[in-house]
């Protein structure tokens, strides 16, 4: 899922709001106790014909437990910030806060002034 499935448009189109009301959600007390070491889910989808599918997860790629690689969050910053920041302006910025460590608040933020 992207950006895009979360604009109000896309949201209130038909198709959209016909599967929502085809979507229950539920809690589950045993996942909410096994918070916040993990953050797990399940998802099931039932068919006409009766059958079933389960898919359950204790996290997901970018929580705490499992953290983004320096490249995945490289990665998915480009694919947010493509229509937004050239090319050299997201590298400019991929720097500065890779090494915010090593850098005064003043050099980021003159970076990101750019945009």
């Amino acid at each position: 899922m992207g950006t895009a499935q979360l604009e109000p448009r896309r949201i209130a189109k038909t198709d959209v709001q016909d599967l929502l009301q085809k979507v229950t959600v539920r809690p589950d007390d045993g996942f909410t106790a096994r918070y916040p070491a993990e953050l797990p889910s399940r998802v099931t989808v039932r068919l006409e014909s009766g059958q079933s599918f389960t898919h359950e997860i204790s996290d997901y790629a970018g929580a705490p437990t499992r953290p983004f690689s320096w490249m995945e969050v490289a990665a998915k910053f480009d694919k947010l910030a493509a229509g937004h920041a050239s090319e050299k302006l997201r590298e400019n910025i991929k720097n500065a806060v890779r090494s915010l460590e090593g850098i005064q608040v003043s050099d980021l933020m003159e970076v990101l002034s750019s945009l």
